[in-house]
């Protein structure tokens, strides 16, 4: 899937792909190359340079992050991964419906806890009327006008520490312009004003929920925002909405995101 910075990489990409074009040109004029092979010639380098540069570029930049997670730990899983994906089916309010696309995806133990670090990405189309929807049957490239590609970074955390109730939590800005995402998945928890403000808790059992948000919980999250959080048993799913972490923000990331799980795994300890 192609990021922002991926765009901007391959515009860019366009200035080698047009010298490149304008060098064939000049040889095939020299050599006396027909008109037709010139033509495709060139058609070939303008769009055939830029996918290459981006596809180069953003290996460079997986591979960057794969260093950066094998120095704290983790372990790319090679082949398949069906075993993240029942995971994630628990979680009802979840963004990450089985078919999306999972990519970079590492795994690790620590003090009996499991963990994966994944990329995840789908599409969505907003909330529209049945009769406009049906427009996408008949015309199909209608949709890439409404189609909005999400693409994120997330931590699944399952510890036997913890016994979680059900609950989903969002930045309360990003819940009203998700539309469908709203998860059917209880009712929304009364919390202090401060909180409440900034994200939306629901939860099936709403007692035990804000037993688990302690204090320290509700302080980190406002410290540093815009976390989305999914709990039930003894697994979480934390991830920051449409954001994937360049290399050298993965490690901050993962810290931010460990000492959450900690709050979490120390609130919700089974008894």
């Amino acid at each position: 899937m192609i990021t922002f910075r991926g765009f901007l990489v391959a515009v860019v990409g366009l200035l080698p792909a047009f010298a490149l074009a304008g060098l064939f040109v000049g040889l095939g004029e020299m050599l006396g190359l027909p008109e037709a092979l010139v033509g495709w010639g060139c058609f070939l380098i303008l769009f055939g340079v830029p996918p290459a540069i981006y596809y180069l570029v953003e290996k460079a930049h997986e591979r960057k992050r794969e260093e950066v997670l094998r120095a704290e730990g983790f372990a790319r899983v090679e082949k398949g991964d069906d075993d993240l994906r029942r995971d994630l089916e628990v979680f009802p309010g979840s963004s990450m419906h089985t078919r999306g696309g999972i990519r970079n995806h590492f795994k690790s133990r620590r003090d009996g806890a499991e963990l994966s670090v994944f990329d995840f990405h789908f599409a969505r189309v907003p909330n529209m009327p049945r009769c406009i929807a049906l427009l996408f049957t008949v015309q199909p490239k209608l949709s890439l006008i409404f189609v909005r590609l999400r693409t994120q970074t997330a931590v699944l955390f399952r510890s036997p520490h913890m016994n979680l109730p059900q609950f989903f939590l969002r930045v309360r800005r990003v819940v009203q312009k998700e539309g469908r995402l709203l998860p059917c998945s209880g009712e929304e928890v009364p919390m202090p004003p401060e909180f409440s403000r900034e994200y939306s808790l629901r939860s099936v059992d709403p007692q035990r929920v804000r037993d688990v948000f302690s204090p320290e919980v509700t302080s980190h999250l406002l410290d540093h925002r815009r976390f989305q959080i999914e709990g039930v048993g003894d697994t979480l799913i934390v991830c920051r909405p449409g954001r994937l972490p360049e290399a050298k923000k993965i490690k901050p990331f993962l810290d931010e995101v460990l000492a959450l799980l900690g709050l979490f795994e120390a609130a919700a300890r089974r008894d």
